[in-house]
């Protein structure tokens, strides 16, 4: 399901009123119920103040006595043809006032969480941002949420078991802008009689600036022994749910970039992409991605421009560079090690995401990227009849189960 909602004047004067009278729960509520009228609920329905997830960190030292935190939820509207968003809106959906760099803020379920988990397969992107007096910090990460046990991995059926997402470091606080200033002071002088005061952070809306550019991406590797009869194809299918980092920029669309965090990005296409890498392969597996970069035209976002990967094509081919071999020298030497013999197969892998740097560089920012193997993201090992014996084995340390990487080879 798409997700089609826009918060208006009145839902954020809603926000803003509730948040300062009432606290951040039912504020979220109130928001939710008007920005996202999808039937997702009877009207009416009571929005659940149990926690769906924690988001805890730290955001690092305050420049003040005290810091607004909002928590965001990524809500993508006004799709194109492909099903990319030409806008995402940032909907509020938990807040705290911390007096210490170290935070944990439940995050209750709603209306706008559970459309963003039914688009992201279980998985929902949020945006933390924090203002202590004049100067911000903001941070982005995927939540597993709702993700079915069929078609997660193990690190993210853990985390989902905690309901807990450890947040990484922020980066260090900034100065605003004078349009984020005016912002922040326009937003509290509208949520009370009283003097401004600056701890509520406005809804941010990103509209999408320029046209949408694709580019290959590194996705995952491959290694196949150089023995006759041996192929490994590398599924990447329409749930693959990639971890991929996203930057932002204070006034430069194409260059000045810093990270933002990450996010998990669903295949736009919903359709499956293989490759079959034959003997002797070790390469990378590419795959077309899509980018959009966003302008924030009001100042009310964490930037000025923001830059994301918004879908994949799913088709999967061989990449550039080669990878490193098996750091075992050979999959015997590793304790984990398995034979595997002429005309037979193996194709269960649920580990974790193995995180590669530079996977493309676009409008001058490069990103990295992650994928864990799960249902959706996999490799189908197959030895011809009568092909020689090799070991399958993954990274030190890890069962062939539990590992990033997979590794074939002769010894």
């Amino acid at each position: 399901m798409r997700i089609r909602a826009t918060i208006s004047a009145r839902d954020r004067s809603a926000w803003n009123r509730l948040i300062k009278l009432s606290g951040a729960a039912v504020a979220s509520a109130a928001l939710v119920a008007a920005a996202l009228p999808l039937g997702a609920a009877p009207a009416g329905a009571q929005i659940s103040t149990r926690p769906a997830v924690t988001l805890a960190g730290s955001v690092g030292t305050l420049p003040a006595a005290s810091a607004a935190v909002v928590v965001d939820v990524n809500v993508p509207v006004d799709l194109n043809s492909a099903g990319d968003p030409q806008q995402i809106d940032e909907v509020p959906v938990a807040s705290a006032t911390i007096t210490s760099p170290k935070f944990s803020i439940p995050v209750p379920s709603s209306s706008a969480l559970q459309q963003a988990e039914q688009q992201g397969h279980g998985t929902v992107n949020f945006t933390v941002m924090a203002i202590s007096g004049s100067d911000l910090t903001a941070e982005g990460i995927p939540a597993p949420i709702d993700i079915s046990p069929a078609a997660a991995n193990a690190a993210q059926l853990a985390t989902q078991a905690a309901g807990t997402v450890q947040m990484p470091a922020f980066a260090a606080f900034h100065p605003m802008t004078a349009a984020q200033v005016a912002a922040v002071k326009a937003t509290n002088s509208a949520a009370s009689d009283s003097a401004a005061t600056p701890d509520i952070i406005p809804p941010c809306t990103w509209k999408a600036y320029g046209s949408e550019y694709n580019d290959l991406t590194r996705i995952g590797e491959v290694h196949v022994a150089n023995t006759s009869g041996l192929s490994d194809t590398f599924w990447f299918r329409h749930q693959n749910d990639e971890t991929i980092t996203f930057g932002y920029s204070a006034s430069d669309p194409t260059g000045n970039w810093t990270e933002g965090g990450t996010i998990s990005l669903t295949d736009s296409l919903s359709s499956n992409g293989y490759h079959t890498f034959g003997q002797g392969a070790v390469d990378y597996a590419d795959s077309t991605y899509y980018y959009q970069r966003y302008h924030d035209y009001i100042g009310e976002c964490p930037a000025s421009y923001e830059i994301l990967a918004v879908g994949t094509s799913t088709v999967v081919g061989p990449g550039t560079n080669t990878p490193p071999v098996n750091p075992y020298g050979g999959c015997e030497n590793d304790p984990y090690g398995e034979a595997f013999s002429g005309n037979s197969g193996w194709d269960y892998d649920v580990g974790k995401a193995e995180t590669y740097s530079g996977i493309a560089t676009v409008f001058g920012f490069t990103f990295g990227g992650s994928d864990g193997f799960t249902t959706d993201v996999e490799h189908d090992y197959t030895a011809a009849n009568g092909a020689a014996t090799t070991w399958l084995c993954g990274s030190p340390g890890d069962q062939i189960t539990d590992s990033p990487i997979l590794y074939n080879t002769t010894g």
